[in-house]
């Protein structure tokens, strides 16, 4: 017998000739007042985000009420708690989906911590002292024992995730470096073949070198940004702060992208504000760049990208809105997620490792700012708003 077949035993043995329906009953009646405390404490924890959904905890709340409730009868032996398909099936969802968002398996544990937390202080202001004491501390225990469940489904999962995120990171780099490469490969076999030719095309190998140029710019990059991806999820950006204009950090960035995209950049900053601030214009260059590119990517080709600079206490609003595709509200809860492109863009066909709007939360936020995005719907356009306090020591 395993180990954890002998913790199911205990439990089994512990929980043993209880009556569970009185702690149903009392947990069904304040769902409310613990899922509204719950979600206060949880989203006072340092890993939850302003910009994503509230987080959600009723299915795996109502998976321990229909545990107790199937094993209310003194007569019924309860089961392991994972056992319970009903529970199992809410466990393994809102790990998923937690992991999915961006927490680490410790984060969603401290969940499910604030959920006992949260059962054990209604069970003490609720159950009547005609409750058994045997009642309530079986009860007590089988919740103990299903949460314990629970963040182990956490830490297994996580492995999985990993392993999961390492195919499709691997799969999306290798596709995406590989068309630069090819690119590379074709542009200077053709610049070979032109010089060494009787008659040198100097012309033809000026035009292919310069394309085998573009793609080692563009191979360049796709590393530079797996590189500064891994440093985000690791927690090790590196901001150099300096006194910097976020008006020439949003030329400097439309100069990096080229004509093409610069003209239809519309740059609006109202008369006399002040658009300085402590900054690392590097990494604010690549965030501005990752927006307008997408602007550019996902609206038609002449139409224009509004930039506005905006004032906000001590804080400064940057606005990039196009008149694009638009968005979905789920489409806009996975918009900063690693490696998260909806359907609708991979049909395009876009280029792409799905890391940019990733990499551009973890900058601004190492900044002391946050980003988010708005979109009235499908067809409307797309706003990205950023706000940066002006003065912020390098994070």
């Amino acid at each position: 017998m395993t180990g954890q077949e002998n913790a199911e035993t205990r439990v089994e043995e512990f929980t043993r000739d209880v009556d569970l329906g009185a702690i149903a009953r009392a947990l069904a009646e304040r769902r409310d007042e613990i899922l509204t405390r719950w979600t206060k404490a949880a989203i006072r924890q340092p890993f939850h985000e302003e910009s994503a959904e509230p987080p959600n905890i009723e299915s795996m709340f109502d998976g321990l009420v229909h545990l107790l409730v199937a094993a209310a009868p003194r007569s019924v032996d309860p089961p392991p708690p994972l056992n319970d398909p009903v529970l199992a099936h809410a466990t393994r969802a809102h790990v998923q989906r937690r992991l999915e968002d961006g927490l680490r398996a410790d984060e969603v544990a401290i969940e499910f911590r604030l959920l006992r937390q949260e059962i054990g202080r209604a069970l003490r202001f609720q159950v009547g002292e005609a409750t058994p004491t045997s009642d309530i501390i079986g009860a007590m225990l089988l919740i103990d024992d299903a949460i314990d469940g629970a963040i182990s489904v956490a830490l297994s999962s996580l492995d999985s995730y990993i392993e999961e995120m390492r195919a499709e990171v691997l799969g999306s780099a290798v596709h995406d470096l590989r068309q630069p490469l090819t690119a590379m490969r074709s542009s200077l076999g053709v610049a070979a073949k032109a010089l060494g030719q009787p008659n040198k095309n100097l012309d033809l190998s000026a035009k292919a070198v310069r394309l085998a140029e573009a793609g080692t710019e563009r191979l360049a990059m796709l590393v530079a940004t797996l590189a500064d991806a891994s440093r985000v999820a690791s927690g090790r950006v590196e901001v150099k702060g300096s006194q910097a204009n976020l008006a020439q950090i949003v030329h400097a960035a439309t100069d990096e992208l080229g004509p093409a995209v610069a003209r239809r950049v519309r740059l609006q900053v109202s008369v006399g504000l002040n658009v300085t601030g402590f900054w690392d214009p590097a990494h604010l260059t690549r965030v501005v760049m990752n927006l307008l590119s997408n602007a550019a990517k996902f609206s038609p080709e002449d139409a224009p990208i509004d930039v506005a600079l905006e004032s906000r206490g001590d804080s400064l609003l940057v606005r990039v809105h196009d008149a694009g595709i638009g968005l979905t509200a789920e489409e806009i809860s996975l918009l900063f997620r690693r490696f998260a492109r909806s359907q609708r863009v991979a049909s395009r066909r876009k280029e792409g490792l799905g890391l940019g709007l990733y990499l551009s939360r973890g900058l601004v936020e190492a900044h002391g700012g946050r980003i988010w995005a708005q979109s009235a719907g499908l067809g409307k356009g797309t706003t990205f708003s950023i706000e940066l306090p002006r003065h912020r020591e390098a994070a």
